[in-house]
């Protein structure tokens, strides 16, 4: 059964990304689609080194003079791997843009907030210096810093993490962009920090109707707070859906380990997270068939054949690339019992 959705804003079909290497190209992003529609949000979950960052880059060509690409990336119609460099230039702002990971390195030390805000105004938007600076004071109200005229000439230094992360969002949000990607956007922030930038983030996708790709390696922090989740392995995507399905019935066995070593308010104070032993595959030599097969217990000869990681159809957009998927009957874990990524990192 087949889901209609809304056209969507961003379209990746068979994107490959990969970077050269003396000892051979890194696949990174190996084969991967997805769709984000205006409005929705969507989350992109897996370890360390899966490829979730490295979409990204894709996404917004920021990628280095070593990588390669082939697929095509369509924003609002536009493939922005064969666009040229003015018109790739020209929809960093007003169609897409990023949160990084680090606010404290993505924003130049040397450079005042109010410049660093009012910039991309200027230049896309063709607006003046003073009409710029007055939307930028809107800006940072609207994502909460205090005493925002003032901050406008102070550097970078001179702020904490958490208001350096949201000067971030105010840059990415000053061309009212049509799509925001938020690559970990609560690394190394203290607890209420974290939660409140998360319903910032909320806040602005709802009265804006902006699509959002929120990225983490942690399922607590996209529970509740994405329609749909893709699920990356090994530079692979190997299951998507809505977001309750995913979460409440995994299907890929990655989805179901991933799921079993995230904490749970639900689960007994004496039981032990489970602990995904190994290591993602080398990505210059990746293995037939399904990468996770070496770390899956359920794994047999029929797992390392050419195609067994291939994405399969499901009931309500629940798509899974399985070959032994978990049994329906099998125990999930329901999106509202996992902790939220403060709690988690408490």
């Amino acid at each position: 059964m087949t889901v209609s959705r809304p056209q969507p804003l961003l379209s990746v079909a068979d994107l490959h990304t990969w970077i050269a290497t003396d000892s051979g190209p890194v696949r990174a992003v190996d084969g991967v689609t997805l769709e984000v529609a205006a409005g929705e949000a969507v989350g992109l979950v897996g370890e360390s080194g899966s490829g979730k960052s490295m979409l990204a880059k894709t996404v917004m060509g920021l990628l280095p003079d070593r990588a390669g690409t082939s697929g095509s990336v369509l924003l609002d119609g536009v493939d922005v791997l064969t666009a040229s460099e003015k018109v790739r230039q020209s929809m960093l702002g007003p169609k897409v843009a990023m949160v990084f990971q680090d606010a404290g390195r993505a924003l130049n030390p040397v450079v005042r907030i109010g410049r660093q805000i009012t910039e991309g105004m200027v230049r896309h938007l063709g607006i003046s210096g003073s009409e710029a600076r007055e939307r930028a004071v809107a800006l940072l109200t609207e994502v909460g810093v205090p005493d925002p005229r003032r901050r406008l000439s102070n550097y970078p230094f001179q702020l904490s993490g958490g208001m350096r992360q949201r000067i971030m969002i105010a840059i990415a949000l000053a061309c009212e962009p049509d799509l925001l990607i938020a690559d970990e956007p609560t690394t190394a922030l203290d607890v209420t920090v974290q939660r409140q930038i998360l319903d910032l983030l909320d806040r602005v996708r709802t009265t804006r109707g902006m699509g959002l790709v929120l990225i983490s390696h942690d399922l607590g922090l996209v529970a509740g707070r994405t329609d749909r989740v893709a699920v990356m392995y090994a530079g692979r995507m190997v299951e998507e859906g809505p977001t309750d399905a995913v979460f409440d019935s995994p299907q890929h066995r990655y989805t179901e380990a991933l799921l079993a070593s995230t904490p749970s308010l639900d689960a007994p104070r004496a039981r032990r997270m489970r602990v995904i032993e190994g290591a993602l595959p080398d990505p210059r030599r990746p293995p037939e068939g399904c990468r996770f097969a070496p770390r899956c217990g359920a794994a047999d000869a029929a797992c390392g054949v050419p195609g067994a990681d291939v994405l399969r159809d499901g009931v309500l957009g629940h798509r899974h690339a399985c070959v032994h998927p978990v049994p329906l009957s099998g125990v999930g874990v329901p999106a509202g019992a996992l902790a939220p990524a403060d709690e988690t990192r408490s």
